[in-house]
C-alpha cells in the first residue's frame, strides 16, 4: 500500500480546491444542491438521480473550500464553512435527505453524502446548515456536518 505524506496530501488539496496555472481543480467553483429522495449513493450515480427540493427559492450554492488543516482523525482535509439553507417566499414544507456536488455549470456530478438525519424546512423559520468535507488521503474521512 502507497502510503503518502501530509505534504503530498495538503498538495492533493491545493490542487483540487485552488486555480493554478489556468487550471482549476475540481472542487474549485462547485455548486451544492439539494435532495429529496433516496438515491444509491455509488462511484457510477448519475446526476439525473437526485431529486431537487421544489419550494420556490431553492436554488443550487456556490461553494468555496478552505485551506487545508488535519481533522479530528487527523487526516489532511478541506471544508465548505457553514452553507445555509432557508426557505423564503410561499414555505412548503420540506424534508431534504442530502446535499450532492456539481462543477459550476452544474452539468457535472462530483460527490454526494446523505445527511446523519434528514433535515425539515417547514415554515419560513427554518433553516439548517451544511458543512462538506473532503480529505485528500482518506475518501470515506470526508463527512459533513449539519445543524440548525
Amino acid at each position: 500500500m502507497l502510503v503518502t505524506t501530509e505534504t503530498f496530501d495538503v498538495a492533493m488539496v491545493v490542487s483540487a480546491t485552488q486555480a493554478a496555472a489556468g487550471v482549476a481543480g475540481p472542487l474549485n467553483g462547485v455548486k451544492m444542491h439539494l435532495f429529496t429522495n433516496n438515491p444509491a449513493l455509488a462511484k457510477q450515480m448519475l446526476l439525473g438521480a437526485f431529486t431537487e427540493p421544489t419550494y420556490g427559492s431553492y436554488a443550487a450554492q456556490a461553494v468555496t473550500f478552505g485551506a487545508a488543516k488535519r481533522d479530528a482523525q487527523g487526516n489532511i482535509s478541506t471544508d465548505t464553512g457553514q452553507v445555509i439553507w432557508q426557505e423564503t417566499g410561499t414555505p412548503l414544507a420540506t424534508t431534504v435527505n442530502g446535499y450532492f456536488l456539481t462543477n459550476t455549470a452544474g452539468t457535472t456530478l462530483l460527490a454526494a453524502e446523505y445527511f446523519p438525519t434528514p433535515q425539515n424546512l417547514v415554515d419560513l423559520l427554518s433553516s439548517f446548515w451544511v458543512v462538506a468535507e473532503w480529505s485528500a488521503n482518506n475518501a470515506a474521512a470526508g463527512q459533513c456536518q449539519v445543524g440548525s
